[in-house]
Protein backbone atom coordinates (compact mmCIF):
# COMPACT_ATOMS: atom_id res chain seq x y z
CA UNK A 1 0.00 0.00 0.00
CA UNK A 2 3.09 2.33 0.87
CA UNK A 3 4.93 1.31 -2.56
CA UNK A 4 2.86 3.30 -4.71
CA UNK A 5 2.77 6.74 -2.85
CA UNK A 6 6.64 6.58 -2.58
CA UNK A 7 6.44 5.39 -6.39
CA UNK A 8 4.66 8.22 -7.77
CA UNK A 9 6.99 10.30 -5.66
CA UNK A 10 9.67 9.08 -7.68
CA UNK A 11 7.97 10.39 -11.12
CA UNK A 12 7.47 13.80 -9.66
CA UNK A 13 10.94 14.10 -8.44
CA UNK A 14 12.09 12.75 -11.93
CA UNK A 15 10.18 15.99 -13.49
CA UNK A 16 11.11 18.06 -10.88
CA UNK A 17 8.33 18.60 -8.94
CA UNK A 18 9.67 18.36 -5.62
CA UNK A 19 6.96 20.19 -3.84
CA UNK A 20 4.02 17.20 -5.11
CA UNK A 21 7.24 14.61 -4.80
CA UNK A 22 7.33 15.74 -1.13
CA UNK A 23 3.67 15.40 -0.66
CA UNK A 24 3.58 11.96 -2.01
CA UNK A 25 6.65 10.82 0.14
CA UNK A 26 5.66 12.19 2.98
CA UNK A 27 1.89 10.25 2.66
CA UNK A 28 4.23 6.95 1.88
CA UNK A 29 6.30 7.80 5.08
CA UNK A 30 2.97 8.27 7.33
CA UNK A 31 1.79 4.90 6.00
CA UNK A 32 5.14 2.35 6.36
CA UNK A 33 8.35 3.12 8.09
CA UNK A 34 9.84 0.91 5.73
CA UNK A 35 9.91 4.41 3.63
CA UNK A 36 11.65 5.97 6.64
CA UNK A 37 14.88 5.22 5.30
CA UNK A 38 14.38 7.47 2.20
CA UNK A 39 14.45 10.51 4.15
CA UNK A 40 17.79 11.16 4.30
CA UNK A 41 18.64 9.79 0.60
CA UNK A 42 15.86 12.38 -0.78
CA UNK A 43 16.83 15.12 0.99
CA UNK A 44 20.00 15.28 -0.30
CA UNK A 45 19.21 14.62 -3.71
CA UNK A 46 16.95 17.59 -3.01
CA UNK A 47 20.17 19.73 -1.85
CA UNK A 48 21.75 18.49 -4.89
CA UNK A 49 19.04 19.30 -7.25
CA UNK A 50 18.66 22.66 -5.87
CA UNK A 51 21.77 23.77 -4.34
CA UNK A 52 19.84 25.57 -1.92
CA UNK A 53 19.94 24.50 2.28
CA UNK A 54 16.66 26.72 2.27
CA UNK A 55 14.93 24.66 0.12
CA UNK A 56 16.00 21.34 2.20
CA UNK A 57 14.71 22.80 5.38
CA UNK A 58 11.64 24.03 2.79
CA UNK A 59 10.49 20.26 2.12
CA UNK A 60 11.54 19.08 5.25
CA UNK A 61 8.96 21.27 6.99
CA UNK A 62 6.70 19.98 4.09
CA UNK A 63 7.08 16.35 4.44
CA UNK A 64 6.68 17.06 8.70
CA UNK A 65 3.28 18.82 8.11
CA UNK A 66 1.97 16.62 5.74
CA UNK A 67 2.89 13.51 7.71
CA UNK A 68 2.30 14.47 10.85
CA UNK A 69 -1.20 15.20 9.69
CA UNK A 70 -1.87 11.76 9.61
CA UNK A 71 0.31 10.46 12.34
CA UNK A 72 -0.18 13.29 15.04
CA UNK A 73 -4.15 11.77 16.07
CA UNK A 74 -2.57 8.75 16.59
CA UNK A 75 0.11 9.38 18.59
CA UNK A 76 -1.78 11.80 20.87
CA UNK A 77 -4.23 9.64 21.48
CA UNK A 78 -1.99 7.36 22.73
CA UNK A 79 1.40 8.10 22.78
CA UNK A 80 2.30 4.75 24.62
CA UNK A 81 0.58 2.65 21.93
CA UNK A 82 1.84 4.36 18.88
CA UNK A 83 5.12 3.89 19.76
CA UNK A 84 4.84 0.39 21.20
CA UNK A 85 2.75 -0.50 17.81
CA UNK A 86 5.29 1.30 15.43
CA UNK A 87 8.51 1.55 17.41
CA UNK A 88 9.21 -0.80 20.32
CA UNK A 89 7.21 -3.82 18.95
CA UNK A 90 9.48 -4.14 15.42
CA UNK A 91 12.67 -3.36 18.11
CA UNK A 92 12.03 -6.09 20.41
CA UNK A 93 11.61 -3.49 23.18
CA UNK A 94 7.47 -4.54 24.56
CA UNK A 95 6.92 -8.03 25.77
CA UNK A 96 5.54 -9.31 23.12
CA UNK A 97 7.83 -7.90 20.43
CA UNK A 98 8.18 -9.20 16.56
CA UNK A 99 10.61 -12.08 17.13
CA UNK A 100 14.16 -12.39 15.90
CA UNK A 101 13.92 -14.05 12.33
CA UNK A 102 14.35 -14.57 8.71
CA UNK A 103 17.97 -14.31 6.84
CA UNK A 104 19.73 -11.65 7.99
CA UNK A 105 22.45 -10.32 10.74
CA UNK A 106 20.20 -11.65 13.53
CA UNK A 107 20.26 -14.98 12.65
CA UNK A 108 23.93 -15.07 11.98
CA UNK A 109 24.00 -13.74 16.00
CA UNK A 110 21.53 -16.82 16.73
CA UNK A 111 23.74 -19.16 15.08
CA UNK A 112 26.77 -18.54 16.72
CA UNK A 113 25.19 -18.20 20.54
CA UNK A 114 25.31 -14.93 21.04
CA UNK A 115 21.84 -14.76 20.84
CA UNK A 116 19.81 -17.67 22.78
CA UNK A 117 16.41 -16.65 22.44
CA UNK A 118 14.11 -15.10 19.42
CA UNK A 119 11.83 -12.97 21.72
CA UNK A 120 14.76 -11.53 23.77
CA UNK A 121 15.89 -8.02 23.34
CA UNK A 122 19.28 -6.88 21.24
CA UNK A 123 20.33 -3.85 20.70
CA UNK A 124 20.17 -4.30 16.55
CA UNK A 125 20.83 -0.85 16.55
CA UNK A 126 24.23 -0.39 17.03
CA UNK A 127 25.22 -2.98 14.17
CA UNK A 128 22.35 -0.73 12.18
CA UNK A 129 24.31 2.55 12.82
CA UNK A 130 27.88 0.73 11.98
CA UNK A 131 27.09 -0.20 9.31
CA UNK A 132 24.34 2.32 7.43
CA UNK A 133 26.67 5.68 8.31
CA UNK A 134 29.16 4.40 5.66
CA UNK A 135 26.72 3.28 3.43
CA UNK A 136 25.17 6.74 3.47
CA UNK A 137 28.40 8.62 2.83
CA UNK A 138 28.61 6.10 0.13
CA UNK A 139 25.32 6.73 -1.31
CA UNK A 140 26.27 10.36 -1.32
CA UNK A 141 29.18 10.12 -2.80
CA UNK A 142 27.06 8.21 -5.46
CA UNK A 143 24.12 10.64 -5.99
CA UNK A 144 26.22 13.73 -6.18
CA UNK A 145 28.51 12.14 -9.04
CA UNK A 146 25.38 10.53 -10.52
CA UNK A 147 22.12 13.40 -9.47
CA UNK A 148 19.42 10.83 -11.26
CA UNK A 149 16.38 9.68 -9.60
CA UNK A 150 17.52 6.11 -11.17
CA UNK A 151 20.26 6.45 -9.12
CA UNK A 152 18.32 7.35 -6.07
CA UNK A 153 16.20 4.80 -6.20
CA UNK A 154 19.19 2.19 -6.67
CA UNK A 155 20.17 3.77 -3.19
CA UNK A 156 16.93 3.19 -1.41
CA UNK A 157 17.38 -0.59 -2.21
CA UNK A 158 20.65 -0.52 -0.83
CA UNK A 159 20.18 1.52 2.02
CA UNK A 160 17.01 -0.22 3.21
CA UNK A 161 18.82 -3.48 2.55
CA UNK A 162 21.44 -2.88 5.30
CA UNK A 163 18.82 -1.04 7.42
CA UNK A 164 16.69 -5.09 7.12
CA UNK A 165 20.22 -7.00 7.19
CA UNK A 166 20.80 -5.61 10.56
CA UNK A 167 17.58 -5.31 11.78
CA UNK A 168 15.70 -8.54 14.30
CA UNK A 169 14.31 -9.72 11.04
CA UNK A 170 14.72 -10.23 7.58
CA UNK A 171 12.02 -12.20 5.74
CA UNK A 172 10.81 -12.97 2.55
CA UNK A 173 8.71 -9.93 2.45
CA UNK A 174 11.70 -7.76 2.53
CA UNK A 175 13.63 -9.60 0.26
CA UNK A 176 10.51 -8.66 -2.35
CA UNK A 177 9.78 -5.85 -1.68
CA UNK A 178 13.53 -5.17 -2.22
CA UNK A 179 13.18 -6.45 -5.54
CA UNK A 180 10.12 -4.09 -6.44
CA UNK A 181 12.51 -1.13 -5.66
CA UNK A 182 15.25 -2.67 -7.62
CA UNK A 183 13.16 -3.61 -10.78
CA UNK A 184 11.84 0.28 -10.54
CA UNK A 185 15.51 1.54 -10.98
CA UNK A 186 16.52 -1.09 -13.61
CA UNK A 187 13.51 0.43 -15.51
CA UNK A 188 13.77 3.92 -14.69
CA UNK A 189 15.22 6.29 -17.37
CA UNK A 190 18.21 7.42 -17.33
CA UNK A 191 18.10 11.12 -17.39
CA UNK A 192 15.74 12.73 -15.46
CA UNK A 193 13.53 15.79 -17.31
CA UNK A 194 15.38 18.92 -17.08
CA UNK A 195 14.03 22.32 -17.05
Amino acid sequence: FMYPFLFVGFILLHKRHFSLATVFTALAFAIKQSAWPFFPLFMYFIYIKTKSIKQVFKYTGLMGLVSGMFILPFFLRDPNAFLNSTVYYLTGATLHSYPISGYGFSMVLRNIGIIWDTSDYYPFIIWQIIFLLPALFLLFKLIKKYPTTKTLISSYALLLFVFWYFSRYFNDSHIGFISSIIITAYFWPEKDVST
